[in-house]
């Protein structure tokens, strides 16, 4: 037996570790969804490889390990040595990844400075992981001096704690999905976003998540609340399950748009001409995917595409006057929106469209 000589971490602690774990999780999913969405991210217009995208969905899937490690047996003094162990190797391999990239450019390549461009933002980077996952892996592999441990000190029970584990399981299984779900909608038309928008996928699921994280709350303070003995005091689970209420209902609500959104996706880009003409028509709004998806078709008619294009010129220029840009924003709005690409390249779109749309597009933003 190993005695338990140092107090565990706190479990917020361990639940902080599990929503972090949660977000590398999601980036990795997104890099082994790319190749499949067929997004080209590169100048040359070709999405990544399989093994490229494999290679980069490794180093969050191996920080996302480490941390359910930890979030899992921090409890164990031997576990708690071999992650501290884990972390002195991840240090040492990141240093000797920069050395190894800084020093190598200089005796086997021309071109020597790309030693530091290398160090910094390759073999550095990409030692930390690599120590972590062998280090954290080599004592179950070998089998030796595996533990026989007794369980840290009993905590008094916190009420709160078995509700939080299974909210933060349901906003995982929400996050993961949602992205599952935003790299299949573009997998049917790739030219409907813009590349850098790829990357804001895992930002813009974390509402979602949040979304799942109190309805699973809520859900549990209802049973809470009629339980005899409540763990929580009732003003709490009653607010938790009006928070509960409202995260459900949203939820539906962006359930049933996200549907919509896929029918759109499998619908929009191979409409006859006549329900093309008459889906524009109806749909006074459409957002930028909408609209990238109606103008990618080639059966859309003259009307149809002019009245796409002042929908487009509309947007582009409430980009360009947004107070508050984020990540893409800029770039959009000095180069125009994909669907106003598509559009300049439809060989349908009237002369005045296009000379419109053209001249929009090259002019700088403010």
């Amino acid at each position: 037996m190993i005695p338990s000589t140092e107090e565990p971490p706190r479990p917020i602690i361990r639940l902080s570790a599990v929503a972090v774990a949660i977000g590398f999780a999601g980036v990795s999913t997104l890099m082994l969804c790319t190749p499949w969405t067929r997004v080209p991210i590169s100048s040359s217009g070709a999405p990544p490889s399989i093994i490229g995208a494999l290679l980069a969905a490794a180093v969050p899937a191996i920080m996302s390990g480490f941390l359910l490690w930890f979030a899992a047996r921090a409890d164990c003094p031997w576990h708690r040595r071999q992650m501290r162990s884990a972390i002195k190797w991840a240090m040492g391999m990141g240093a000797l990844g920069f050395l190894i990239g800084f020093t190598a450019p200089l005796f086997t390549s021309s071109k020597k400075m790309l030693g530091p461009l290398l160090a910094f933002y390759i073999t550095g980077p990409l030692g930390i992981p690599l120590g972590l996952a062998i280090r954290s892996l080599l004592p179950f592999v070998l089998l030796s001096n595996l533990p026989s441990y007794a369980p840290a000190t009993p905590r008094e029970e916190l009420s709160w704690l078995p509700r939080c584990q299974l909210a933060l399981v349901t906003a995982a299984i929400t996050y993961l999905a949602n992205i599952i779900l935003e790299c299949n909608t573009l997998r049917h038309n790739p030219n409907a976003i813009a590349p850098i928008e790829l990357t804001l996928i895992p930002f813009v699921s974390i509402p979602n998540a949040a979304l799942g994280f109190l309805a699973a709350w809520g859900l549990a303070a209802i049973r809470d609340l009629r339980s005899p003995t409540p763990k929580c005091g009732r003003l709490h689970n009653r607010l938790a399950v009006v928070l509960g209420v409202l995260a459900v209902t949203r939820f539906a609500t962006l359930a049933t748009g996200n549907l919509l959104l896929l029918r759109d996706a499998h619908r929009l880009p191979s409409m006859p001409p006549e329900e093309i003409d008459r889906y524009v028509r109806t749909h006074a709004s459409l957002d930028h995917f909408r609209l990238a998806l109606a103008a990618d078709n080639p059966n859309a008619s003259a009307p149809s595409l002019d009245t796409l294009a002042q929908a487009s010129r509309k947007k582009l220029l409430a980009s360009r006057h947004h107070l508050l840009p984020v990540l893409g924003k800029s770039s959009e709005a000095r180069t125009g929106t994909p669907a106003i690409h598509l559009l300049l390249q439809h060989p349908n779109l009237s002369e005045a469209s296009r000379t419109s749309l053209a001249r929009i597009k090259n002019t700088a933003a403010p």
